[in-house]
């Protein structure tokens, strides 16, 4: 499990978040909004959140694929989102996320390279 947690799951989450701070609107309070699928809001994968900003983030969640991309594009903001890997081509041309700068993310380093060099994921 543990080899499970530190190759997969942990780049993996980082991913999540790294795609999500390219989404094109913020959320108008300081509540961080997290759109994701079901099971991303156990703690395990944002205890460094919680310990800097002392509260948990709100989890907005979809069901599918598709869901998640018409309710971004009728008018759904969050802060952070994660589409599947295979979507982010089509988010992007959508104008729904931008590619990431990676100079401004001190942990771009973790991320699997399989992640890392996906098309349309960087600047």
């Amino acid at each position: 499990m543990r080899l499970i947690k530190n190759y997969i799951i942990g780049p993996l989450s980082g991913l999540v978040f790294i795609i999500g701070f390219s989404l094109n609107s913020i959320a108008a309070d300081s509540e961080l909004i997290v759109f994701d699928w079901g099971g991303y809001e156990d703690p395990g994968f944002f205890q460094a959140y919680i310990e800097k900003y002392g509260d948990s983030p709100t989890y907005s969640f979809f069901s599918d694929e598709e869901e998640a991309f018409q309710k971004v594009r009728a008018g759904f903001r969050a802060d952070l989102g994660h589409p599947c890997s295979q979507s982010v081509v089509k988010w992007r041309n959508a104008g729904i996320i931008k590619p990431i700068d990676t100079s401004r993310l001190k942990n771009w380093d973790k991320v699997m390279p399989g992640f890392a060099g996906m098309e349309g994921f960087q600047c």
